[in-house]
């Protein structure tokens, strides 16, 4: 009989999510028409005082859960599979990515002068930018342990994708300080490219179901 975890439906959920996200600015830049996807980060969408607020933190929650989902679908093919590598990197990613969705929910920008105005470094920056980095590190293990299982394709696409991430979050904080107005641009992209990741896990695996 087939485990949940081995269904279509399942591995094809994060793909859904990973569109949600990509959608996301788009969707800002149409209902709400002072938000410049350009300048300010994707962090004020979310913020008490931003309108649609509660709507952005659903998008983010529906969109988070369903990649999430085919996370532990690929997870537990991995243990199925008793590859440890693969089971230990996925393993790492599932908690990542949970503390990442939970995060973004309990923890938001107290406004949006926070994420407009020039402002020090503050406690969320650094939280979150150390969850950037742990992330970047689980999804090079997962790739890595693609490796191992031959799966070439994936494998390379994440390590791609992977390093673009981390270039964009980097980009992100350095073109404010040569006077760029671009760092929500490059925090969009920094998404994307994430979202990507998890859009090609989801495809892959979803092939390799019955």
């Amino acid at each position: 009989m087939q485990q949940w975890w081995q269904r279509k439906f399942v591995l094809g959920a994060g793909l859904i999510g990973a569109i949600i996200l990509m959608l996301e600015s788009v969707i800002a830049t149409f209902v709400w028409p002072t938000y410049k996807l350009a300048k300010y980060p994707l962090a004020v969408l979310t913020a008490p005082d931003a309108m649609y607020a509660s709507g952005f933190h659903g998008l983010e929650l529906v969109a988070g859960l369903l990649i999430l989902l085919t996370l532990v679908a690929v997870w537990r093919f991995s243990r199925y599979e008793q590859d440890k590598t693969l089971s230990a990197a996925m393993q790492q990613l599932v908690i990542v990515w949970l503390a990442t969705v939970i995060l973004q929910l309990v923890w938001p920008l107290n406004s949006i002068t926070e994420a407009v105005l020039a402002r020090g470094v503050i406690v969320r920056d650094v939280v979150f930018g150390g969850l950037v980095i742990v992330l970047i590190w689980s999804l090079w293990r997962v790739a890595i342990a693609s490796v191992r299982r031959e799966m070439d394709s994936l494998a390379n696409g994440l390590k791609l994708l992977t390093i673009l991430f981390g270039l964009f979050h980097v980009l992100q904080f350095v073109v404010p300080l040569l006077g760029w107005p671009l760092a929500g641009f490059f925090d969009v992209l920094a998404l994307d490219v994430l979202a990507a990741g998890f859009g090609l896990m989801s495809w892959y695996f979803m092939r390799l179901a019955d």
